[in-house]
């Protein structure tokens, strides 16, 4: 069973949230990755690493470096997972840049260790691994860079500066012997190695009588020639590649025995991998926390209250913010109390149910995944899953041949039939996809099978939106819930600054201005807020067209009433 299937990741739109959670490293990414959602019975552990979370952000708000600092150090940890592997298969020696890419990673794992102790920060509790360090730095370089000095061996030490040594002679003889060879045959220009065109028979010549150079290559153009050695020259470089040999010897002597070194501790050096990530992760959600004004969830359980409690206190939808931040829109934070098992939520066009539903499911994601929530308060339960039922013809592209009322049957049957445990259950006007009628009868029927159990637990929880007249059909277990919307005197405050020339953008902000995005919980007496002849005057819609809408609606009320008198 999945915490969220994709339809519904998409459907609440997380993925550009989870995008702004940032982790430094390769070890946080595949951690955060791999990281398995908190379900009910875990709530202790959750609590627990939300603690973690606020540690971070303490110490951020007392040093504003602290987290830049930290995820600078983060960025500079490599990978090592393949070479540690490798160790425990029993790789006996690891070549030198290996053995470079695991004192890089420890050098910058102790400076992270040391930046958390300087803030008596020890969660995670991160394990030693200076002495790895101080194994591999003999020469107390205080540098990540690995090389192989004097305090590894005083002799290997000498063997280089000896072969140094060699290697500047050979180049000073060459020098001198090259400098010989210009003067002799005339040419400023010459190098060691020479190409001349067989057709150039005069400078052939030269070199073919000069004792300086010999034919080392030839084709059916060129000849090539090089720079004869003396013997002082063939005796040195002898001397060096002897020395060549011996220093990789003891360097490879070396290299084993700092690698079984650190095999023994491969165990350590592991654990820290998985530390590391757990460490960026957290990082990345202290930083998504200050950037966004998020509060850490007073997690509760069935124990706690009577009643499943949801409570949302300014709850922001990121993404609707962020555009609306864009378009010069002023975003209205939301208050979300929710205390049924079933929930119904009625109100106007554009007035904000499907972004209700949206923040709703995205707190749920974000507090199992122990994430900071933009929000002023916060105290939610934990569900084993996650459904939405609104979707995109994309996600059902096999079911193409079926109409979106058959594709949403598919999926929600689906989820019923798949999905243990306590669910939370998000429908975003539920059968709108067939007739009124039956429509309403499925909406009505399916609050029905939650409320009652069935083969259901009877923890799930349930939020639906809805358009539809549903008087006298679930009164009697469901709460239900008004978003504000726009009232008929703030229409004519919209109306009275609008004329037909107004552009689309303008409407819409003005709209937005008045609209309001609250929840409000009502009686059964409560009819459903019709708007929609209000919200298309406000969009431009033609006026001829408003008015014969405007003739039309008693009718259709009237029928409305009459069928119910008749039921």
């Amino acid at each position: 069973m999945n915490f969220i299937d994709i339809q519904t990741l998409k459907a609440l739109n997380i993925k550009p949230i989870l995008e702004a959670i940032k982790t430094s490293s390769e070890l946080g990414r595949i951690h955060r990755k791999n990281f398995k959602p908190y379900k009910p019975g875990h709530e202790e552990a959750l609590r627990e690493d939300y603690d973690r979370i606020k540690i971070f952000i303490t110490a951020a708000k007392e040093d504003n470096s602290f987290l830049m600092l930290l995820q600078s150090y983060l960025e500079k940890l490599n990978n090592i997972t393949g070479l540690i592997a490798s160790l425990a298969k029993g790789r006996d020696r690891l070549e030198i840049d290996e053995l470079y890419e695991i004192k890089y990673f420890v050098f910058y794992y102790e400076r992270i260790r040391a930046l958390l102790s300087k803030y008596v920060i020890e969660t995670p509790s991160l394990v030693k691994l200076d002495y790895i360090y101080k194994a591999m730095d003999p020469d107390e370089s205080d540098s990540p860079v690995f090389y192989i000095g004097k305090g590894f061996s005083e002799q290997f030490n000498l063997l280089k500066k000896r072969r140094v040594e060699v290697l500047g002679k050979i180049e000073s003889l060459e020098k001198d012997l090259l400098r010989q060879a210009r003067q002799k045959i005339g040419l400023n220009s010459l190098e060691t190695k020479v190409v001349i065109s067989r057709s150039d028979s005069k400078l052939l010549e030269k070199f073919n009588s000069s004792s300086f150079y010999l034919l080392s290559a030839e084709n059916f153009a060129n000849l090539t020639y090089t720079l004869r050695q003396t013997n002082d020259i063939s005796l040195q470089k002898k001397e060096a590649e002897e020395l060549r040999q011996i220093i990789d010897q003891e360097q490879q002597k070396i290299s084993t025995e700092l690698t079984k070194y650190i095999a023994v501790r491969k165990q350590k050096l592991r654990q820290s991998l998985d530390l590391i990530g757990q460490l960026d992760f957290l990082a990345a959600k202290a930083v998504f926390s200050i950037k966004n004004n998020c509060i850490t969830p007073n997690i509760i359980t069935s124990s706690d209250s009577k009643d499943e409690l949801y409570i949302l206190k300014d709850t922001v939808n990121l993404n609707v913010k962020k555009n609306l931040t864009a378009e010069g829109i002023r975003y209205q934070p939301v208050d979300i109390i929710i205390k049924d098992k079933v929930n119904v939520l009625s109100g106007a066009n554009m007035s904000g149910k499907s972004t209700i539903l949206d923040s709703i499911g995205q707190m749920m994601y974000l507090t199992a995944h122990a994430i900071p929530l933009p929000c002023s308060e916060a105290h939610v339960s934990l569900v084993d899953f996650i459904y939405c039922n609104r979707q995109s013809t994309e996600d059902y592209a096999y079911h193409q041949d079926l109409s979106s009322f058959a594709r949403e049957i598919l999926s929600i049957n689906n989820a019923l039939n798949t999905n243990y445990g306590k669910g939370l259950f998000l429908l975003d006007e539920f059968a709108k996809g067939t007739n009124p009628s039956e429509g309403t009868a499925f909406f009505a029927g399916i609050l029905d099978y939650f409320a009652s159990g069935c083969e259901r637990p009877k923890e799930d929880i349930v939020i639906a939106a809805t358009h539809f007249d549903i008087a006298g059909l679930v009164e009697n277990y469901a709460a239900l819930y008004r978003v504000g919307g726009i009232s008929s005197t703030n229409f004519k405050t919209i109306s009275s600054v609008f004329n037909s020339k107004a552009d689309l953008l303008a409407r819409v902000k003005e709209l937005h201005k008045y609209m309001d995005y609250q929840l409000y919980k009502i009686d059964s007496e409560e009819l459903p807020p019709q708007a929609a002849i209000l919200i298309a005057d406000i969009l431009g819609m033609n006026r001829d067209i408003i008015d014969k809408v405007k003739d039309k609606l008693p009718a259709i009320k009237r029928d409305k009433q009459n069928n119910r008198r008749k039921k």
